[in-house]
């Protein structure tokens, strides 16, 4: 009220107020963004992390102060629990920064009205915890069945749990670098962890199953530990230095996969070193050990000894275990009588001697000295007693405690035996066949080497032939439970337009009930450029319900709503996925030029061509119908005739149409601008701006009698890249590799005439990226190959042998073209990274079966004959760990949670290289030694 009274000109008998020239309101600012979710207009607000911050803690902390209900982990339960517990200067600051964010809280929920409701519309750490417990399961499961092929292999529980220590061991020792280091426990990580699973048993088996055959031999517990120790020493460090030498190369790995196999690469690598050290001095240790014998000894535990005793003197077991309260008695006269003879009987003598035995008595001091000791003997005594029946008790009870433990353990063993005994028979009946079949097939393959490496030639052949129709691409589409949806109206469409045509897309896509949320933001937010949206452009964040139901058929979801949507609307729809790096859709054609509209003519003719390319969807041109524009062109030489300006006609325009903020004003603690602008009803056309005054006196200049207004389509956009113009043509891939696809679009744009040579095009986005990381894994994967080959040749102190194991690595490459075939998967770099650790592990059961051979060679066995007799001793701790290793990544492999788009192709790679490897390997190491390891001495 009191602006409206403002007074703006006093006249002669009056004043002019400013309520009589003007309309005064309060209203609202111009809307640039529409928000809602779920139909109800809201207001979002956006958290970013920085750069160096843990995601997972950022949105639980964010969760915690908006009231969200969330999950606490159990290290985060633990550290409370002991805050409450222990009123330390560390719990104290624990607990009182849980009671400051519920004050936070409490602030929070108090200055929102009552009608507001916050709402969680998108979390990124729903996936991360989600993936990590992925791995974690698949960890589990790949130990699990890693153990179970010990117990059908060994045959005895005690050796299996004997391995079984060192995955654990070699796991928690993995954490300690990795905290040095800083690398914390996200999913390609515990990835590694769980890929590590049945890798880390490998040493353990190789060490525990030379002791056991040492022991088969005829060598006491600790001999065999020893000797069987020292045979395989050498070759499970040779091993183990080839797995780590093919994770150093990843440093170089540049692009997306060197950041994203990096922490995989530590982790592995970590575990693998524990597991060296836990096979070669913790496994030797335990396996020496014998039988203890609790039962003998006064050491032992006095109801094993009563029992034994009376079980001695011929009493039935019954009796003899009625019989031990009365041994017990017995037992603790005894002692008494020890402990008094030890303990007080020599004081009390003392007190009462009359001569030495030198006929010397006591003096009357030593007699004192005695009597003063005494007292302080007979006290120490009674406290030994006290000590010793609360010793005596504890190990009673500590016993029974364990008695009910191992029985339990005892039944668990025997039912597992019983529930396992005819499975394991069947499958130790089955190996016994193999290893008989082996070593015939074996002396066979040795007489007939000529046409078992044709074979193997053809094969590889063949395989090559195959690798030839694999596809290419950067990563698998990673499904997280949402997807985006953008809404393109034609320029100029007004934002309540916009919104409309929104609503109904919106309501599309709420009818499908697999749908949990959907968020629609409209138009663009303040201070956000041209290219991240319009009054014209709708972006839909689509949440769905049941994660682990909808994500595995997300695609087939998002397939159906695209048809739905589509034929819903005229305007341009584009589905995304949310992606974990900088480029957005997977096809990006850059096409450089210098004029604006040939590359528009070129942009339009090469997408006519792009469209029908299989698997290619969402195709979009940056360079678009450009907003609508009234161009005022002014005459300068009318405009100095009567003496104006331009940058005064600029400024009354713009001051009549958008108006003015003139000040603000304070209500409330508020500020509110003050803006002055013309009748907006008085400008509602292109017509009314023509009638606009722009000068001040009468009478009034139009602006049409010093500027000429017409109605133009203004550029979409002006792009440059590397400093020349260009427009990009995006698409998104799908049911198709990313290499078919770019190859098809070097095909179609290869054929389109082009200007001149200063038009051309280039494939972006995550084409490119693909070339840059593919270049640094082969460069990767041939200087892991190099690695492992130096490291054989130091372990063998020869170039030859090494070489005939290095056939390995070609062999299992095999088995992973004929897997990536037969299961519709392209050549990603999670198969490439598993391709690198592939050749590393796959030499190790050459290296145990060569090293075995030339051992034999040297106790004097005949070339064929060693290589016969190592195959047949070798064969089962290779058929070990190979399957440890391969079943333990079976979980891996087939899982369906999410992540697992990123981390199964790897597993499947190393799973069917490794098998196909160890196979042929057991054949063509052998006849390839035995052409070209030299005769045998004469």
């Amino acid at each position: 009220e009191e602006i409206r009274g403002v007074v703006v000109r006093t006249a002669p008998g009056q004043s002019i107020r400013l309520e009589d020239i003007a309309s005064i309101e309060v209203g609202r600012k111009e809307r640039k963004n529409i928000v809602r979710v779920n139909g109800q207009e809201a207001v979002e607000l956006e958290f970013y992390k920085e750069g160096d911050a843990n995601t997972v803690e950022v949105c639980n902390t964010l969760k915690d102060f908006f009231n969200f209900e969330r999950k606490q982990g159990f290290v985060e339960r633990i550290m409370l629990e002991a805050a409450k517990r222990n009123p330390s200067e560390r719990g104290r600051e624990v607990l009182e920064e849980i009671e400051r964010k519920k004050v936070l809280r409490d602030q929070l929920r108090t200055r929102l009205p009552d009608y507001a409701e916050p709402a969680l519309v998108t979390d990124q750490s729903r996936f991360i915890e989600a993936s990590i417990k992925e791995v974690q399961d698949s960890a589990i499961g790949g130990t699990l069945i890693s153990l179970l092929i010990l117990y059908l292999y060994l045959r005895e529980w005690r050796s299996t749990i004997i391995i079984g220590i060192s995955i654990p061991i070699s796991i928690i020792a993995t954490f300690v670098p990795l905290f040095m280091l800083d690398v914390s426990l996200n999913v390609m990580s515990l990835g590694g962890l769980a890929m590590g699973v049945g890798m880390v048993v490998d040493n353990s088996i190789v060490v525990l199953e030379s002791i056991f055959r040492c022991r088969q031999e005829g060598d006491g517990p600790v001999v065999a530990a020893e000797r069987g120790t020292r045979e395989v020493a050498g070759a499970v460090t040779a091993s183990t230095l080839t797995s780590i030498s093919v994770f150093f190369p990843i440093v170089f790995v540049e692009g997306i996969a060197g950041q994203l196999f990096g922490d995989l690469a530590m982790t592995v690598t970590f575990s693998t070193i524990a597991s060296l050290i836990v096979a070669l001095y913790l496994i030797p240790m335990i396996a020496a050990r014998g039988a203890i014998g609790k039962g003998d000894g006064k050491t032992s535990v006095w109801l094993l000894r009563a029992l034994r005793d009376g079980r001695a003197e011929g009493r039935g077991f019954a009796a003899a275990i009625a019989a031990i309260p009365r041994y017990a008695g017995r037992y603790a006269r005894a002692w008494l009588r020890e402990a008094w003879g030890e303990i007080v009987l020599p004081a009390w003598d003392g007190t009462r001697a009359t001569a030495a035995e030198d006929g010397t008595a006591p003096s009357v001091i030593q007699r004192a000295g005695w009597m003063l000791v005494l007292p302080l003997v007979t006290l120490l005594f009674a406290v030994q007693c006290i000590l010793r029946m609360a010793v005596a008790l504890l190990v009673t009870v500590l016993f029974a405690v364990f008695l009910l433990l191992g029985g339990i353990v005892w039944l668990i063993g025997r039912a597992a035996t019983a529930i396992f005994y005819i499975p394991a028979q069947l499958f130790e009946w089955a190996n016994t066949a193999v290893l008989a079949a082996y070593e015939i097939v074996l002396r066979q393959a040795l007489h007939f080497a000529p046409l078992v490496l044709a074979g193997v030639i053809a094969l590889t052949i063949h395989a090559a032939y195959v690798a030839r129709d694999l596809g290419t691409e950067l990563i698998p589409s990673l499904r997280q439970g949402e997807f985006n949806v953008r809404i393109e109206a034609p320029p100029g469409t007004r934002l309540e337009d916009t919104e409309m045509r929104a609503r109904a897309i919106e309501g599309v896509l709420t009818g499908f009930p697999e749908v949990e949320s959907v968020t629609m933001e409209v138009g663009r937010e303040e201070g956000g450029t041209a290219s991240e949206g319009g009054e014209n452009i709708a972006e839909l964040t689509v949440k769905l319900a049941d994660p682990d139901r909808t994500i595995p058929i997300q695609d087939q979801l998002i397939e159906r709503m695209r048809e739905k949507v589509v034929a819903s609307t005229s305007d341009t729809v584009t589905f995304s996925l949310p992606t974990l790096f900088s480029f957005k859709t997977a096809v990006e054609v850059q096409i450089y030029g210098e004029e604006l509209e040939e590359l528009r003519r070129l942009g339009n003719e090469a997408m006519a061509r792009l469209e029908n390319i299989e698997g290619l969807k969402d195709v979009e041109l940056s360079l678009k119908k450009g907003y609508p524009e009234v161009i005022i062109s002014m005459d300068r030489d009318l405009l100095a005739t009567k003496g104006l300006q331009p940058a005064q006609i600029s400024q009354r325009v713009r001051g009549e149409v958008q108006g003015d903020v003139a000040t603000t004003f304070s209500r409330g603690g508020e500020k509110i601008d003050v803006r002055v602008r013309s009748d907006q009803q008085r400008l509602s056309s292109v017509d009314d701006l023509r009638t606009l005054s722009v000068a001040e006196g009468f009478p009034p200049v139009p602006l049409s009698a010093v500027a000429k207004i017409e109605t133009r389509e203004g550029p979409s956009e002006i792009r440059r890249i590397d400093q020349r113009q260009v427009v990009i043509i995006t698409a998104n891939v799908e049911r198709r590799d990313l290499g078919s696809v770019a190859r098809d679009i070097h095909s179609r744009l290869e054929g389109m005439p082009w200007p001149d040579d200063s038009y051309s095009y280039m494939l972006g986005g995550q084409q490119r990226e693909l070339e840059t990381s593919y270049g640094g894994m082969i460069f990767a994967l041939g200087l892991a190959v190099f690695l492992v080959y130096v490291v054989m040749a130091c372990q063998f102190e020869s170039y030859g042998q090494p070489a005939l194991i290095m056939v390995s690595v070609p062999l299992a490459f095999i088995g992973v073209v004929y897997a990536l075939a037969w299961g519709g998967y392209s050549l990603d770099v999670s198969v490439f990274i598993g391709g690198i650790v592939l050749s590393g592990i796959v030499v190790n059961a050459a290296i145990v079966l060569i090293d075995y051979v030339n051992q034999l060679r040297e106790r004097g066995l005949k070339k064929v004959e060693a290589l016969v007799e190592a195959g047949k001793v070798r064969y089962r701790p290779i058929m070990m760990t190979t399957l440890t290793t391969i079943l333990g990544l079976l979980p891996m492999a087939f899982a369906t949670g999410e992540g697992a788009e990123l981390r199964g192709p790897m597993a499947v790679t190393i799973m069917a290289g490794l098998t196909m490897a160890t196979v042929l390997q057991l054949i063509i190491v052998p006849v390839l030694y035995n052409i070209f390891a030299g005769r045998d001495p004469a």
